[in-house]
């Protein structure tokens, strides 16, 4: 480029330090300053394209403005050019993790930052400065100033590692005495402190920034002595056995359940895909807190996913498209959020299913997919679980996406996920000739519940009795709590509770259901009479009649 830019890129190779020249008399107030930039500030820089800086960003400056994106690349207003007879060369020691976040978020890299963000020696700042006037004098001629300026606020004193003589020896499998050891650092060059028996310290020079730690100097030594004269011997290392944390073994658990009902596991990425939102015609949804991704892979995944949903609606969408009728799908994947104290991740458990379960067979019987058996499945879970808590189903609070309809699934009182249809309207678009159904749990809490200690009882001896129950109730009582006040009393009593007819119709008054149940009675002491059972039938009767309002239909 000129005689100026290849003398620093000259020194630059030769000593593994960056510098940059200025023209003078282009800096605005004849100052330099290393300050962060103001957010907003924009600079020119020699590639020809114009960053956008914040406040994490450091800058070289003139009185007004940056003329340098610091150990990255110069400003082009501020080069040295044809027409320059005053050179300002500045040459620095920058914190390597601000160079790379600058360098990383503004997606700039070059030689110079290359080598700022693995660390440079900082005892060659004045050294490479002095090396390049000499080079441009002899090259150019011109005149050094007197004196150089340097501001060196926080003096950086050198590292000093401990070594010990046996950890070096247990490391590399040999048997040197201590004073062998201190022979080979003094190959290194390195001073040594505080000689003792058993260890030394070694004070570390400023140009081997790649030394933090004892195993650092191990290896040093092992190339001083020579890995071909260490004898082969095997290593020596405690064996400690492995354990799965719980979670992980839970979701393991859940996994055997689901492919017990013929579910394949999918696996997805972390990332939510913007797009695919937008195709699922999701428009109200927005994902609560998501975490921003600062250098995505594309324009469409930029943020970490809040759902497992909108991956199992394009598992299920590229399936069929690739001929498979029948799917039943499930996945195990953590989602993202962030807050006010950092960012979060929480285990999630979804499933989607379309299709038949069981194919047709000749005689043209088969089973085919539907809410009821994605219920099963969350059954076969709460089994799992071990819980004397009640499962139950409500209406969603909230807005609900991706969903045609669906409930919230509740054990006790705690939200355990949802659970519905597939939006009709996604079906529709992708051609779907049947109805799909998804679920998404919350593994988090359900695993709060989950009691792994299973109990085991004999069978009964003595015989069931059955009877059904009739009731009409207004429309807005769930079934659930149904269910919980019936079971109320006599949970041990009662064997199976079942709803087996739903009707409403004409014979029903306006704004009520009826709803009948089978219950299977037995006791594991003794043969339950009539009266027994008219006992605890008067009691369950009297209980629905104060707690849900309801009248027994004849």
């Amino acid at each position: 480029i000129n005689n100026i830019v290849d003398v620093t890129n000259y020194v630059m190779l030769e000593m593994n330090h960056p510098l940059h020249a200025f023209d003078y008399k282009k800096l605005k107030g004849s100052v330099i300053n290393i300050r962060p930039a103001k957010k907003g500030e924009k600079i020119l820089a020699l590639d020809a394209k114009t960053y956008e800086l914040d406040d994490r960003d450091i800058v070289i400056a003139d009185g007004n403005d940056p003329v340098a994106l610091a150990g990255i690349m110069g400003g082009e207003n501020y080069s040295v050019d044809a027409s320059t007879t005053t050179v300002v060369l500045e040459s620095a020691f920058f914190n390597p993790g601000t160079v790379r976040k600058t360098s990383r978020r503004l997606g700039v890299s070059s030689d110079s930052s290359y080598r700022f963000e693995r660390g440079i020696d900082i005892g060659t700042v004045t050294d490479a400065l002095n090396r390049a006037a000499s080079l441009i004098i002899q090259a150019s001629g011109g005149k050094a100033s007197n004196n150089i300026i340097d501001l060196y606020p926080a003096q950086i004193t050198p590292k000093i590692i401990e070594v010990r003589f046996d950890r070096v020896n247990n490391v590399l499998g040999t048997s040197f005495d201590g004073q062998y050891i201190k022979t080979l650092i003094d190959k290194l060059y390195f001073p040594v402190q505080d000689v003792r028996s058993d260890r030394v310290k070694v004070v570390i020079p400023s140009y081997r920034v790649d030394m933090s730690e004892e195993i650092d100097i191990i290896e040093d030594i092992a190339q001083i002595y020579g890995y071909d004269n260490i004898a082969v011997t095997l290593p020596e290392a405690s064996v400690t056995i492995g354990r799965e944390n719980g979670l992980t073994l839970f979701n393991r658990s859940l996994a055997s359940v689901m492919a017990g009902l013929g579910f394949c596991e999918a696996y997805n990425y972390s990332f939510a895909n913007n797009k695919l939102v937008k195709d699922l015609k999701a428009r109200t949804f927005v994902p609560e807190n998501s975490v921003a991704l600062k250098n995505p892979f594309n324009d469409e995944e930029t943020h970490l996913k809040t759902t497992l949903i909108p991956d199992l609606i394009k598992n299920l969408v590229f399936n069929y498209n690739n001929e498979n009728e029948n799917i039943h799908l499930f996945e195990a994947a953590n989602v993202f959020a962030k807050s006010a104290s950092g960012y979060l991740q929480f285990p999630r458990f979804g499933a989607i299913t379309y299709g038949h379960i069981i194919d047709t067979a000749f005689n043209k019987t088969g089973l085919k997919s539907d809410l009821y058996y994605l219920k099963s499945a969350v059954a076969a879970i709460y089994r799992l679980l071990n819980t004397d808590k009640p499962l139950s189903y409500c209406p969603p609070a909230g807005a609900v996406d991706f969903y045609e309809y669906c409930s919230d699934i509740k054990i006790g009182s705690a939200l355990i996920g949802k659970i519905g249809q597939v939006k009709q309207e996604i079906l529709y678009d992708n051609r779907f000739k049947e109805k799909a159904y998804i679920f998404e749990l919350y593994t988090d809490v359900l695993y709060t519940l989950y009691m792994p200690r299973m109990e085991y009882s004999h069978l009964s001896r003595f015989p069931v009795v059955k009877r059904d129950l009739s009731i009409l109730v207004g429309m807005d009582i769930p079934e659930a709590s149904i269910e919980s006040v019936i079971m109320s009393d006599y949970r041990p009593l009662i064997r199976e509770l079942k709803l087996y007819d739903l009707y409403r119709g004409e014979q029903i008054p306006e704004g009520s259901k009826s709803l009948t149940y089978s219950i299977v009675f037995q006791s594991d002491k003794k043969t339950l009479g009539d009266n027994d059972i008219n006992r605890v039938m008067e009691r369950i009767i009297s209980k629905l009649k104060a707690e849900v309002r309801a009248e027994l239909r004849s």
